[in-house]
């Protein structure tokens, strides 16, 4: 039907601007990357994609309330796009919001739980807020659901080895030889990395393993 042939050539014509809005932003031309998006939203204004990567700009350019607003109008269109509730908790973190990033990490979390910059950066926030436990239990999680990332184990090795002192004398064994297990893991997925080594010699000497 005649109908059905203009709709999918809207549709098409959308695609396509979309995709040279994505080519310029790969290559680093924001601005002509987000003349493209304009005319996508032109044409449709609530395309969570136009929408979302026009919030990535706004945050890149320093506008963390800009992008915040367009994260959550692509979130309106779409609700489960993960990738917008990811991005909404990064706004939201340079916002100084972090109880609320945390939440929009959970959405995305909940959406894809193998998201690993979700993970990571739940983490961090956590870190940052002094939640130490928490952190640790992020850091964990990490750890077994996406273990060929060296970040999630090199980050719970090194919150467990900076929680050492505070720790109850008879738990410091057990917290220190798992430091070190996640910590060797994390060699060996990223070898390269001096600050690994830095904090598996920190937990070594807790230990008192000098050598």
């Amino acid at each position: 039907p005649l109908a059905r042939h203009f709709a999918l050539s809207a549709a098409s014509k959308i695609a396509a601007l979309l995709n040279k809005g994505v080519a310029f932003h790969k290559a680093g031309d924001v601005s002509n990357a987000e003349k493209f998006y304009d005319r996508v939203l032109k044409a449709d204004r609530k395309n969570p994609d136009a929408l979302n990567l026009k919030g990535l700009i706004a945050k890149d350019r320093g506008e963390a309330g800009v992008a915040l607003a367009l994260f959550d109008l692509a979130i309106s269109a779409h609700q489960e796009f993960v990738e917008a509730h990811f991005n909404k908790a990064t706004a939201l973190t340079a916002l100084g919001r972090r109880e609320d990033a945390l939440r929009s990490y959970a959405d995305a979390l909940r959406l894809n739980p193998g998201h690993p910059e979700a993970r990571l950066n739940t983490g961090n926030v956590l870190h940052d807020m002094g939640r130490e436990d928490e952190a640790i239990a992020a850091f964990r999680a990490m750890s077994q659901i996406c273990p060929q990332d060296s970040r999630g184990h090199y980050n719970l090795g090194y919150c467990l080895t900076k929680n050492l002192p505070r720790a109850a004398e008879t738990a410091r064994g057990g917290i220190a030889d798992e430091a070190i297990a996640a910590l060797t893991r994390a060699r060996a997925l990223n070898p390269s990395n001096a600050d690994i080594y830095l904090s598996l010699a920190d937990a070594h000497a807790f230990r008192g393993d000098y050598g």
